[in-house]
């Protein structure tokens, strides 16, 4: 009888709607696990919230064959669409607006979001027990000068885009022609800082592409 009474019970706790968070933290360890830090979840805990039915969850093959390309063209789909956004809102914005002042709201905003992807996002195995200021402080010691310099820098260009296109660049030409020559630099940065390969099929593309942005701006 009490053996019955408690299978009741553990499937009356089984039964229960997830929260957002566990929700999170079991659907995208398969699509982003190994770009956090640490584990998500454990095998055994993401197999107590989830119905047999969701097979790629036990499945290892499946997921370590598909996580990585899956990743990749999220990534660069994410990159463009940010891009555009960013391009279009940039060549907006009012031209008697102070561009400091656009640039702090625009900060905050994307401060808003940082927030709520946080509160949502998979927290790291050894943190699930925590409260979520603990976890800030503890992924906030494994950061570095890094960080400040990656600050500093997005002021740079958001400040340079803004100003570029009040000073008369057309959002086709000034976008296309700084990330060309952002391009021209970082290659032998990643060849010679990070020993990156590169072979003369990528230096011939962007070779191509350097064409054609002299086309592309040419009157």
């Amino acid at each position: 009888m009490k053996s019955g009474k408690e299978s009741e019970m553990r499937m009356g706790r089984e039964a229960q709607p997830m929260s957002l968070r566990e929700r999170v933290n079991v659907f995208l360890p398969s699509f982003l696990g190994d770009y956090f830090p640490g584990k998500v979840l454990d095998r055994a805990h993401s197999k107590r919230l989830v119905s047999k039915n969701f097979t790629i969850l036990k499945n290892k093959k499946i997921l370590s064959t598909n996580h990585t390309a899956s990743m990749k063209i999220f990534s660069i789909i994410l990159i463009v669409l940010s891009n555009v956004v960013y391009q279009l809102s940039q060549k907006s914005v009012p031209e008697g607006a102070h561009p400091l002042v656009a640039t702090i709201v625009s900060y905050c905003a994307a401060l808003l979001v940082c927030i709520a992807l946080f509160l949502i996002m998979p927290l790291p195995q050894n943190n699930l027990q925590t409260s979520i200021g603990e976890v800030l402080s503890a992924e906030v010691q494994k950061l570095n000068w890094s960080s400040y310099a990656l600050g500093i820098s997005i002021v740079g260009v958001e400040l340079g885009f803004l100003l570029a296109y009040r000073a008369g660049w057309n959002i086709s030409i000034g976008a296309l022609l700084a990330n060309s020559l952002l391009m021209v630099i970082l290659v032998p940065v990643g060849v010679f800082l990070f020993r990156e390969d590169i072979s003369w099929s990528k230096v011939c593309g962007i070779l191509l592409c350097l064409a054609g942005v002299v086309l592309i701006a040419k009157k």
